[in-house]
């Protein structure tokens, strides 16, 4: 059972979804009818009937619950509405339902658009702290009956339920954004409405899980960010008394129980995915690694069937398009089986261009891992060379059936290179927090040697090579051309120019705080903001600069861009700013209008400054 959403939202509206449903093997069909937005699907204990979030008696918002029986063939019946939106949805008992809810004002992570939902007129717009929160309701599946179990005075973000009166959850007392960045994992008594702090942690937390016998609480820890890109290691605490131990993985990104003494387990590993179960006393548990992605490009998950004797997920692998997929576990041939054939349709793309790993040294010697995709039958020799950013910094490029870059090496003939430089997850958490206290340092220089292994192996002319990036792929684009002149060209996508004014205006000040090592108070302080900030190296510029921004984002506010803009401009420098009106924060839910828009513009800049190529 999963919802199939459509890659970009109609203008006045989200994009559209649909609940899909049937066994493993298959044959698996629609569930709901198309027109509406219906999400977060989950059955019964027993299975036999289906509750799921929409948008179709709450139109601007997903704020509806509904059920529907897979073998009546009956519409959908609405159970409970809220005024907020529906963020998490499970089916604990059964006769209780547990939906997580955004109010109204909450603002979305950065991997949702980082935007403030419309709500009202809002003419004048006040903002307060302490308004806006996420809290959690039980409903009863017969009679509707709707009530609020969460604590007061704490924001929930994510929870795991023992039964439908306890429950563990990552958990602030801060409920906005940057809230998050300093959650605790709690103990909830969904009874008396209190929550009790079993962990407070320097780093970032997510995907707890409570032992089948209620004993423990698993969850990943480590540093991240953004909300969604939590990798680190594996962390158990007894809700008894506050005990923890560490369970020695690194680059976890999801746990869930297989049984009282083992943990389920995804995690990232290079350029690759990895599962398999882990025991609480360390020893390692059996494994499959997979060279692709388990779940989706920004983390990893499987889901175990009951019995504990398959798991599925959503495979993107080289030569296997986004499909849900099963493996058997103990499968000695560690074989997926595909449950879906949605994406047949682009069977075609695949065949025009290919990805390979390159590995150089960095100039300390630190290993550096990368992916280069090429266009299948293109010039060979010294050619124009793209180098794409990833951003985050915790996040990480790996090996898809479609990877990062393959559409602008579809499309313009171009080599493209992604950089796994030091600050991605996948390579220890000493890699990961390689960047922490030092942004802008060795993450160029292990780009920029990325850059010289190509042209040493005669895949790049050195003159003809453009740098591009997303978020904090954009901020390193704007940092790599205040840094060097060696890019004949840049394109800066909701990047951050000014660490200093970003931090004053956006809605996570709190990643600046840790990957700084300070906050921006005092004059040493602000001046290492200012040293590590592209605006203050303008100067320098000779890089013709395309900026590409969402008028909406509240992760990286569009100030961001109109100074970096502004700062070029007066100097005389070649730059562009396209700002899209309603967008958030990067390019991947916009309105299909502004994202054809943009992919062309990005296209037509690479071409006017590396030189047309076979496209």
């Amino acid at each position: 059972m999963f919802s199939v959403a459509e890659a970009f939202r109609q203008r006045d509206r989200g994009s559209r979804s649909r609940i899909w449903a049937g066994p493993l093997e298959g044959p698996l069909e629609p569930l709901t009818a198309e027109g509406a937005t219906d999400l977060l699907p989950t059955w019964t204990p027993g299975g036999a009937t289906i509750c799921f979030a929409s948008d179709r008696h709450t139109p601007g918002r997903v704020g509806g619950l509904l059920l529907v029986d897979p073998s009546a063939g009956a519409e959908p019946r609405l159970l409970s509405t809220f005024e907020g939106r529906v963020e998490a949805l499970d089916w604990v008992t059964p006769s209780a339902i547990m939906a997580l809810v955004a109010d109204p004002e909450a603002e979305s992570a950065s991997m949702q658009a980082a935007v403030r939902p419309e709500v009202g007129d809002r003419d004048p717009l006040v903002l307060r702290r302490l308004e806006a929160w996420r809290r959690l309701f039980r409903v009863d599946p017969v009679s509707g009956e709707t009530a609020e179990v969460g604590p007061e005075g704490w924001t929930l973000w994510e929870v795991a339920y023992l039964g439908a009166d306890a429950a563990a959850a990552v958990a602030s007392e801060d409920p906005s954004e940057n809230g998050w960045y300093r959650s605790s994992i709690v103990w909830l008594d969904l009874r008396e409405r209190v929550a009790r702090p079993l962990h407070r942690s320097p780093d970032q937390i997510a995907s707890p899980a409570v032992s089948p016998d209620g004993q423990h609480v698993a969850f990943v820890e480590g540093w991240a960010s953004d909300r969604g890109l939590v990798h680190g290691e594996v962390r158990v605490v007894a809700p008894s008394d506050g005990r923890s131990i560490a369970v020695p993985r690194e680059d976890v990104a999801w746990v869930g129980w297989r049984d009282s003494m083992s943990l389920w387990f995804a995690a990232v590993r290079g350029l690759g995915t990895e599962w398999g179960w882990v025991s609480l006393d360390g020893a390692r548990g059996s494994a499959w690694t997979a060279a692709g992605t388990l779940r989706g490009a920004h983390q990893a998950q499987v889901i175990p069937s009951p019995a504990g004797d398959r798991v599925a997920t959503i495979l993107d692998a080289p030569g296997h398009p986004p499909e849900i997929a099963w493996q058997a576990v103990g499968d000695a041939h560690h074989g997926w089986r595909r449950s879906t054939r949605l994406n047949d349709g682009l069977a075609d793309l695949a065949g025009r261009c290919h990805a390979r790993p390159l590995r150089w040294s960095s100039t300390d010697g630190t290993r550096i891992e990368g992916l280069l995709v090429e266009p299948v039958g293109g010039p060979n020799g010294a050619r124009p060379l793209i180098v794409d950013i990833h951003g985050g910094p915790t996040w990480a490029f790996r090996e898809a059936f479609l990877p990062f870059g393959a559409p602008l090496a579809i499309d313009l003939g171009y080599p493209v290179l992604l950089v796994n430089y030091r600050g991605t997850p996948g390579y220890g958490t000493a890699f990961t927090r390689g960047n922490v206290g030092d942004p802008g340092g060795m993450e160029l220089a292990d780009i920029l040697t990325g850059i010289d292994a190509c042209v040493q192996d005669g895949i790049a002319d050195d003159a003809r090579v453009g740098v591009l990036g997303g978020s904090y792929g954009g901020y390193l684009t704007a940092w790599a051309v205040t840094q060097t002149d060696r890019f004949a060209c840049g394109i800066v996508i909701s990047g951050i120019s000014d660490l200093v004014s970003c931090h004053r205006t956006c809605n996570n000040p709190a990643f600046y705080d840790l990957i700084l090592e300070r906050t921006p108070h005092g004059a040493e302080a602000l001046g290492r903001y200012l040293d590590r900030s592209p605006i203050a190296h303008v100067a320098k510029v000779r890089t013709p600069t395309l900026i590409l921004h969402g008028e909406k984002d509240l992760c990286t506010p569009i100030g961001q861009a109109q100074e970096l803009y502004q700062a070029l401009a007066e100097q005389g420098t070649q730059v562009e700013l396209v700002v899209y009106p309603r967008e958030g924060h990067g390019a991947g839910n916009w309105e299909r209008e502004h994202q054809l828009d943009y992919h062309r513009r990005i296209r037509d800049w690479l071409v006017r400054h590396l030189e047309p190529g076979p496209a």
